[in-house]
């Protein structure tokens, strides 16, 4: 009995994440029709002037930022092999963990530094791999993808107050436009 309510308390969980493969992310961000296009300092700016009202406009929708390439990563040499003798919920987690890891990233450069930081990330679905060639630092481009979530690191100080430190915008599901 305890088993069930604990294979329903994962489900739940996952169902409230809403848990999505790159690859899912992408096919949405490929099918809109509804695009905001904004350049990434304008995209920082507005985040760093009135982050409440950045994150109603721009959180969730389909977004092409254009803008050059600080760093470009491809991930590909982690690999897992999941055991066929695990359950399946389990099993389902470790192939979609291991999926997201083998994605590919381009992290905007900023023009003018801000205070906190702000980066913004495009994360690729592996299935997109070969679209990428030819990408370089530097080099600039245009990213169709959705902005998913806003995740901040920040620091408590010695009389409580809390600081952030740094802003991530994360693109997910992205597909190359321009480069």
């Amino acid at each position: 009995m305890k088993k069930i309510y604990l294979l329903t308390a994962i489900i739940c969980f996952f169902y409230s994440c809403n848990i999505k493969e790159q690859s899912e992310i992408q096919k949405e961000v490929m099918a809109s029709t509804e695009v905001i296009e904004v350049d990434v300092d304008d995209l920082v700016k507005s985040f760093v002037k009135d982050s409440t009202a950045a994150a109603e406009k721009y959180v969730g929708k389909v977004l092409s930022v254009k803008g050059k390439v600080a760093v470009f990563e491809q991930i590909d040499t982690l690999t897992g092999h999941v055991n066929d003798s695990l359950p399946g919920p389990i099993k389902w987690l470790a192939h979609r963990i291991i999926n997201d890891i083998q994605s590919s990233n381009i992290f905007f450069e900023e023009l003018g530094k801000t205070n906190p930081t702000y980066n913004v990330q495009a994360t690729f679905a592996k299935e997109y791999r070969k679209e990428l060639v030819g990408i370089k630092e530097k080099s600039k481009v245009t990213v169709k993808g959705k902005l998913e979530h806003i995740s901040t690191l920040s620091q408590v100080l010695p009389d409580s107050s809390k600081k952030t430190l740094l802003y991530t915008l994360s693109l997910q599901g992205c597909v190359i436009e321009k480069k």
